[in-house]
């Protein structure tokens, strides 16, 4: 956004404190709910499109917000399609729960407490513009045909901002995200055009939970609690136990909009896969939205034989090919002891945490970076976007040579852990 010189003078000269805004669009005038346990206090998109609502009318003409700016970068002025969670936490998260009781944003704006548990677990980076953020939770509940009322835990909205200390604990195998994403069928990992959630350490636990999980190394360390850490080692969908978690992941294109990948196939995908197994019968040819029959003749008379015009997994692999490589390319180098953290301690007690091999009451001493479980993690993520990016590297006739800078047959090979792998070369396809 380009500002002439007076129109900037002029928006710095109406800068507003958080305090003056007004939030009753947010909160209906009603008091907070209280939600005592923070692993249940998942917030609903009709929420998250309300926030953006309150946005965009927070925004003068030009689409910045009235009065808004933001000290610690040194921007004069916001554009409301631009303002990331650090701001929104400054300006609404904060302030609108401390005028509710020093509460939680999701207690603060919630109906009631009943309709706030997490189905799904969102992984992602503050950083990222929040409206960018919305569009790809909508377009995940498009592609996973998800309910209106589904809810999403996010932790800037569920922790309470003014105790966090209280909310997070110092064992990350007992904190708030680690029951939350108990509670949850999978995790979406939404990655900015940088995939800087590689780079931070509270997102590669959160990820590095789920490989382990879905590897059979999660370890509950011995400990006498982290009763949520001992049900999601358990989670197998049998014996009335949950399916393991689901691997989602989203990031948004400029001008295009969310682009989401899916473990496994989306309903429609499902269903399409299913109507193409269908029963041989007699008859003329016969068209239908997946296949055209022909009748052929034999010993037993006419048989109609189907010629596929595709299915679910390719429908699936046509659909994720728009998904921005360099993003995956970004992927295929995680190492989850490179990523950074606000508090060194946090660094440290989950390095410790995913090895497994120390009790919850040594979470403090050096962690043991060589770990199995380390590797475990590092090696299930590159191979997820190796995976991811193989159908699009095949069409585009990249090199993914072991010498290549997108080496994605050696990072395949080297996950140890990868149970089932099914490759079609002849059309790309990818299925794990």
């Amino acid at each position: 956004l380009k500002l002439k010189h007076c129109d900037l003078s002029l928006k710095m000269a109406q800068r507003l404190s958080p305090h003056d805004l007004d939030f009753s669009a947010l909160t209906g005038g009603r008091t907070r709910v209280e939600i005592p346990q923070v692993e249940k206090r998942g917030i609903r998109l009709t929420q998250l499109d309300a926030l953006l609502d309150f946005l965009m009318a927070c925004c003068d003409g030009e689409g910045v917000l009235t009065g808004w700016y933001d000290d610690f970068s040194g921007q004069p002025f916001i554009l409301g399609e631009r303002v990331n969670l650090y701001q929104v936490v400054h300006w609404v998260v904060k302030p609108l729960s401390e005028k509710a009781g020093r509460c939680s944003y999701v207690e603060a704006v919630a109906e009631d407490s009943c309709g706030q548990v997490p189905s799904w677990f969102v992984s992602h980076w503050w950083g990222e513009s929040v409206a960018h953020f919305v569009r790809c939770l909508r377009a995940h509940v498009q592609l996973r045909q998800l309910a209106a009322t589904i809810a999403y835990w996010v932790c800037a909205y569920a922790n309470n901002q003014h105790e966090l200390g209280l909310d997070l604990g110092t064992d990350p195998m007992e904190s708030s995200f680690l029951k939350a994403m108990q509670l949850s069928r999978g995790v979406l990992l939404i990655l900015d055009g940088e995939a800087t959630p590689f780079t931070r350490i509270w997102c590669c636990f959160e990820e590095g939970v789920t490989m382990l999980a879905a590897r059979g190394f999660l370890r509950t360390g011995g400990s006498s609690g982290r009763q949520a850490l001992k049900e999601l080692v358990q989670r197998s969908g049998q014996d009335e136990t949950m399916n393991p978690l689901l691997l989602d992941i989203a990031t948004y294109v400029e001008g295009t909009g969310a682009r989401v990948l899916l473990q496994g196939l989306a309903p429609a995908e499902e269903e399409h896969e299913k109507k193409r197994e269908v029963t041989m019968g007699t008859g003329g040819d016969v068209f239908s939205d997946h296949a055209l029959f022909r009748q052929t003749g034999g010993q037993d008379g006419p048989t109609m034989m189907p010629t596929i015009l595709d299915n679910g997994w390719e429908r699936k692999a046509k659909r994720e090919s728009s998904f921005p490589i360099h993003v995956l390319r970004k992927g295929l180098g995680v190492s989850v002891a490179s990523a950074e953290a606000s508090q060194a301690a946090d660094k440290i007690r989950i390095l410790n945490a995913l090895a497994g091999e120390r009790l919850a009451q040594d979470l403090d001493l050096e962690p043991q970076l060589d770990s199995p479980n380390l590797t475990v993690v590092n090696q299930a993520l590159r191979s997820t976007f190796a995976l991811a990016a193989f159908q699009q590297a095949l069409a585009k006739k990249l090199d993914v040579s072991d010498q290549s800078d997108m080496p994605l047959l050696r990072i395949i090979k080297e996950d140890k852990t990868l149970r089932a792998l099914n490759l079609d070369l002849s059309k790309g396809q990818v299925e794990r």
